[in-house]
């Protein structure tokens, strides 16, 4: 397994395919195929009425409530299939409204991530939904939290074309590429911005993830368009 980090506080661990099929968010299995909804990475993109060359598969963002919690009284309350706790494994509740929502992961310190977002307007309307369900619950007095920010989005796009990946190691510089195919069927790429990673497979299909705004995933997957038509 193969762990990128993005020069931040959050880390991302890759192999061949994500997929949902976990409570600890996506976890690594498979090949990499098309990434769906339903097994991890879905093709809505972050405007539906507006087609961009990259779409947005996944947001993940935290934020932090003004409390400490009692997971265990807490998970029982709410009972499951809503919420599930099991501190042997985890040290997070988990928090799910459908089996098709994204997870809410929430700390005893009253820290919370959402994970599986594929919109801006998913993400803030659950994160409303969450605090109008703690309020509802006696956890808070007014559905407001200390603060929340997005920490990544993951974002897919196609170069429209095979790719020969060792070739690429060497045109995008070996100082900036990883390539090992045996351990992971991707090259990863760090621009020289290192405000995201990339994901280049054979396909063509790319994986933009680590920025923290839908901007910084675009200009880096349209630099690298520019990047391959000009030098490669």
């Amino acid at each position: 397994m193969s762990t990128l980090s993005n020069g931040t506080n959050s880390s991302y661990s890759l192999h061949y395919e994500y997929t949902r099929g976990s409570d600890s968010g996506y976890t690594a299995v498979g090949n990499q195929q098309e990434f769906t909804r339903s097994g991890g990475l879905g093709t809505k993109g972050h405007n539906d009425s507006e087609r961009r060359m990259i779409q947005v598969v996944n947001i993940v963002g935290s934020g932090a409530l003004d409390v400490e919690l009692d997971l265990e009284r807490l998970a029982d309350d709410i009972g499951e299939p809503v919420a599930r706790y099991d501190p042997d494994k985890y040290p997070g509740m988990y928090l799910r409204f459908g089996e098709d929502e994204p997870l809410i992961t929430v700390y005893r310190t009253g820290k919370y991530i959402i994970t599986g977002a594929d919109s801006d307007d998913e993400l803030s309307s659950l994160r409303e939904r969450f605090l109008s369900f703690f309020v509802d619950t006696g956890v808070l007095e007014k559905p407001e939290d200390e603060w929340f920010s997005v920490q990544n989005y993951v974002c897919t796009g196609d170069l429209e074309g095979a790719q020969n990946l060792n070739a690429l190691a060497i045109g995008l510089g070996l100082e900036r590429t990883e390539y090992e195919p045996e351990q992971f069927p991707g090259l990863i790429y760090r621009p020289e911005s290192r405000d995201c990673v990339i994901l280049i497979f054979a396909t063509g299909r790319v994986v933009v993830t680590g920025a923290r705004e839908f901007e910084i995933a675009e200009q880096a997957f349209k630099k690298l368009q520019n990047t391959l038509s000009e030098s490669l």
